[in-house]
């Protein structure tokens, strides 16, 4: 979601679309600097838990190899060009790719930045092995509930 609301909407925007997405989709909440970035993002987080999403919190300051726009985009920036990144269609699209390709430039918001680096350092360092280990035992346990009982019965080794 791509979209400029008043604060005061914020946090109705992120549990719509947590709510539209489906408890399946882990919830990346990005925790600005500061003691109000920390209470901000529990707040969102508490009430997204409450509701029974699986929430994950990006501290973009812990580390100072990423933590600022331009190391973070400069992370993202090859994996783009090789063509592992795609964007779905949505009626924010053309805002976001416009954000990406002027990206750094004054004048033109940099969320679409923000987002792209948050989800990819998400996806790559928080969350990728336990939600590959979650989804291959719940395939596991699916296949094996589909199989018959015996796998040989009626069936000869010669």
């Amino acid at each position: 979601v791509l979209e400029k609301v008043d604060v005061s909407k914020v946090k109705d925007l992120i549990m719509s679309t947590a709510r539209r997405d489906g408890k399946a989709v882990i919830i990346g909440i990005e925790q600005e600097g500061g003691s109000s970035g920390k209470e901000i993002a529990y707040e969102y987080e508490q009430a997204l838990r409450a509701e029974g999403f699986r929430v994950v919190i990006d501290q973009k300051t812990a580390n100072k190899e990423t933590s600022s726009k331009l190391a973070r985009a400069a992370i993202i920036s090859p994996v783009v060009k090789s063509g592992r990144v795609g964007v779905i269609y949505g009626s924010w699209k053309n805002e976001f790719l416009k954000q990406l390709v002027n990206f750094p430039s004054k004048g033109i918001h940099d969320d679409a930045v923000d987002a792209l680096t948050g989800a990819y350092m998400l996806l790559t360092t928080k969350i990728a092995a336990p939600l590959a280990a979650e989804n291959t035992l719940n395939f596991v346990r699916t296949a094996h509930q589909l199989l018959p009982t015996n796998l040989y019965a009626g069936r000869s080794m010669y």
